[in-house]
């Protein structure tokens, strides 16, 4: 039964990491950009609501 989920677990782990890669490339060819520029679009994307969070306590 452990066998069996560490399996299951270590497969799915699998099928996730080669869905990010295929979708990075997709992504990155629609956006006519390479994974440093969607590495940066990401970094970008995450700075905004923290610096809401700041903003609304003041």
């Amino acid at each position: 039964m452990e066998k069996t989920r560490k399996m299951n677990s270590e497969t799915l782990t699998l099928v996730l990491v080669n869905l990010a890669g295929i979708m990075e490339r997709e992504v990155g060819a629609a956006l006519n950009t390479d994974p440093t520029g969607l590495g940066s679009l990401t970094l970008f994307r995450s700075i905004p609501p923290p610096v809401m969070v700041v903003c609304r306590r003041r």
